[in-house]
């Protein structure tokens, strides 16, 4: 069931339901120990659930030690337990700053303390022989003392790029599987992970399409580490983003009512056209679900018949064997795989309903333009209610389309000791902008087969991929600095444009989410739903919807009857910030161009990624190296025994230290 408790301003009721005396009096115990503030009592009283094997209860107490430790206030009342959210207002920047560094941090430590993350950590920080030499991951960290010395000498010498370029010479290298590093012999993806988990938060892998890219020093022999970056599939919905983008339906309605043309016309009627020769109907016209002459004269009652077959074909893949689904969704990459796909219950259910939808569209705009796209016709299609709701699906279409693939998220991106107190993280946000970055990205994802799109086509269907746009968040709900001010002018790259790539503030996520939980509370969240019978399934097969975890944690709340709604607003809302990579972004990700146009020209790839660089060298790094205390900073970042290294990752228990290569 799906909480709709909505509390007013102030305390929201915590309770939970348990059905067991027994667990209700471990709750209550658990409420009045946080109270005090004995997060211990609490943690043991969960431990004392488990050992009964009472699911729902040591779940519930879970919940309330997270969201507790998130900041929320707690009392207990004749009434029960009742929970307060932080109040934003009262706590001033710097306290949430910290607040949710601390939630952060928590699950940082937990994963660092993993017997597997902590080998794989001591393995790349132990000595290996590599060329004829012991290496390890400190000969990637530069050493502060030397990059110190070397930037006082470029100061005195007038603090000129030519002079910076002796001290610091930015490359980007893209990691692939199985490269491994010219230097150290390490491979590049390990070397990156490695680096990840120096960050704030913990390192989580994500599905989807995902691109990691090293910043290197060209200017040091060892080539030791700048920065490090990652690019991958973005989030569906972002309110702000797609209003930037100009993805929000209402936003082109209105461009489009305003400034009516037969090209708008024609546009809404090629989405409809190429979403009905991306849909298998073979099965449909075998059964006699439809006829071919309806899939340009439809009829509400092929649109009906569509329907009903949605809805039977999922009934019946929630009915079958979870393992069998998943078994058939991650099957050998045959011929025939995308066929199989496009004939199982999930994407039978998907065909249909995604086909009875463009008919209905395809029924209302014939109806409009009576025969051909025109000004006239569009007009009369916006000029309705009904018609304003079917052009908006169409473009929801459209973005579904690009979403994936020509745009994509920053989910990565900053620079470790001793770069980072130089402004690195500016320097690893722009080389983002590079060619070199999209023309890896397409090298990477061009001719790959888009697995939701084939398994409807029930045939391969290759996206272009053709990067336009960046976007990210920040880590905190406050402005990164990292990304403020960023502005390269393209005649940096030797054009004659005054055009500029800027980061720009986009506004604010609503803040919903689940890292308020731990790894232990989502998995007990996660099996409750899995072991009730009301709750809706979730059963974690591609496909059948986004975000699976956090639906089914959701689920699981619900099912205990907490608000979801209350408890997966984490209160932490962040800044959203984009990047336009080409002069038509907007018509690109709208599918109106099919050609981009740049404003860095795609063919100067490294050449460009040096001018970016020298950029920044002039821009950012010179007046930075004027400031004795940042160079101070820059000198402690030693690479001596005992290693202090701010880009050494930093492990939650001490342990022995490894020693430095003989030199």
């Amino acid at each position: 069931m799906r909480s709709r408790f909505t509390p007013k301003q102030g305390w929201i009721s915590f309770a939970p339901d348990l059905a067991d005396q027994e667990g209700e009096t471990l709750l209550l115990r658990s409420a009045r120990a946080l109270k005090r503030g004995d997060s211990d009592s609490g943690e043991r009283l969960a431990a004392d659930a488990s050992r009964a094997g009472n699911l729902p209860t040591e779940a519930a107490i879970r919940v309330l030690l997270d969201l507790i430790a998130h900041g929320w206030q707690i009392r207990v009342v004749k009434r029960g337990v009742q929970l307060r959210r932080p109040l934003e207002a009262d706590l001033g920047e710097a306290v949430q700053r910290e607040r949710i560094r601390a939630q952060h941090q928590r699950a940082r430590e937990e994963q660092i303390r993993t017997p597997a993350v902590r080998s794989f950590i001591r393995s790349l920080e132990t000595r290996s022989l590599f060329a004829g030499r012991f290496v390890s991951i400190f000969d990637l960290m530069r050493d502060g003392r030397e990059l110190a010395a070397s930037l006082h000498e470029a100061r005195r010498a007038g603090a000129t790029v030519q002079a910076l370029k002796r001290c610091i010479r930015p490359v980007l290298e893209m990691v692939r599987e199985g490269e491994s590093c010219a230097t150290t012999g390490l491979k590049l993806g390990e070397i990156w992970r490695y680096f990840r988990h120096t960050w704030a938060n913990a390192y989580v892998s994500v599905p989807g399409r995902s691109m990691m890219v090293l910043v290197r020093d060209d200017a040091h022999a060892s080539r030791p580490i700048i920065g490090i970056a990652s690019l991958g599939s973005p989030v569906v919905q972002s309110t702000a983003r797609d209003r930037w983008i100009g993805w929000e339906p209402d936003i082109v309605l209105d461009s489009a009512a305003n400034n009516p043309s037969a090209d708008t016309a024609k546009w809404f009627a090629s989405i409809i056209d190429r979403g009905i020769g991306e849909h298998s109907v073979d099965d449909f016209l075998a059964e006699g679900v439809l006829k071919l002459r309806d899939l340009k004269e439809p009829t509400p009652d092929v649109i009906k018949a569509l329907d009903e077959v949605a809805r039977l074909a999922r009934d019946q893949h929630f009915r079958g064997d979870p393992r069998e689904r998943k078994r058939l969704t991650e099957g050998e990459l045959d011929e025939n795989r995308w066929e199989r796909e496009a004939r199982s219950d999930l994407f039978r259910s998907r065909r249909a309903a995604g086909l009875a939808s463009l008919l209905l569209a395809r029924l209302v705009l014939n109806e409009a333009f009576k025969g051909s796209p025109s000004i006239e016709g569009l007009r009369r299609l916006l000029a309705s209610a009904s018609g304003r709701r079917i052009a908006a699906t169409l473009v929801r279409r459209a973005k579904s389309e690009a979403v994936g693939i020509s745009l994509a998220d920053i989910m990565v991106c900053g620079a470790v000791p001793p770069y980072s107190h130089l402004l690195g993280g500016k320097l690893v946000a722009m080389l983002l902008t590079s060619p070199e970055v999209v023309n890896a990205y397409s090298e990477r994802y061009s001719g790959s087969e888009s697995v939701i799109a084939s398994s409807i086509a029930g045939r391969p269907i290759c996206r272009p991929a053709r990067l336009v746009a960046l976007s990210t968040t920040s880590l905190f709900g406050i402005p990164l600095n990292q990304y403020t001010g960023i502005k390269i002018p393209t005649r940096v790259t030797g054009t004659s444009s005054h055009e500029a790539i800027r980061y720009e503030r986009l506004g604010t996520t609503l803040g919903f989410g689940s890292f308020q939980f731990s790894k232990l509370t989502s998995k007990l969240l996660i099996d409750v739903q899995t072991r009730a019978a009301s709750a809706s399934p979730v059963n974690w097969v591609f496909g059948e919807g986004v975000n699976p975890r956090m639906r089914a944690i959701r689920e699981g709340l619900d099912t205990l009857s907490l608000p979801s709604d209350e408890f997966l607003n984490h209160g932490s809302p962040r800044v959203v910030y984009g990047v336009s990579l080409a002069r038509n972004m907007r018509n690109v990700l709208l599918g109106i161009d099919r050609d981009v146009d740049y404003f860095l020209p795609p063919a100067e790839g490294a050449a460009t990624t040096a001018a970016i660089a020298d950029w920044w060298l002039d821009r950012w790094l010179a007046k930075r190296v004027q400031r004795d205390d940042v160079l101070e900073r820059v000198a402690q970042e030693r690479v001596v025994f005992p290693i202090r290294h701010g880009a050494r990752v930093k492990q939650p228990l001490s342990e022995e230290l490894p020693l430095l290569p003989d030199e």
